[in-house]
Order: structure tokens, then C-alpha cells, then sequence
């Protein structure tokens, strides 16, 4: 029976999800990662803030050529 499914694709098929469990389930070997608290700012917290861009020629920059 050529291009049939045989015993030993179908227990490949139902063997697939297995590998998966096992990477995805939780380990208790595994480190427990420590969790850190991120701390928000606001924007009045950032000194000096500029209020207009410098010119680039002004600042040493080349105009490109296209």
C-alpha cells in the first residue's frame, strides 16, 4: 500500500506532543529567577532638556551629497 499511513507514522504522529509537554512543563529541579521591580520615571525627572535641535553644520557635520 503505497502513500497509506502505517502503524508507525500514526505512533510518530501521537508521539509529537511528548518532547513538547516535557519543555513546556515546569521543572522543579529548575532556579527560580529572582524578580526585580522596575521603577517608572517621569519626564520631569530628566535634566537638561533640550529645547531646540542644534544646526549639523554648526556642529561639524558634512551635507550629504546624492
Amino acid at each position: 500500500m503505497e502513500g497509506s499511513l502505517t502503524t508507525e507514522v500514526w505512533a510518530y504522529l501521537l508521539l509529537t506532543p511528548l518532547p513538547m509537554a516535557f519543555a513546556l512543563a515546569p521543572s522543579s529541579q529548575a532556579e527560580q529567577i529572582e524578580v526585580r521591580r522596575v521603577e517608572s520615571w517621569r519626564e520631569d525627572d530628566v535634566e537638561g532638556v533640550a529645547s531646540e535641535v542644534p544646526d549639523p553644520i554648526e556642529s561639524g557635520f558634512d551635507v550629504p551629497v546624492l
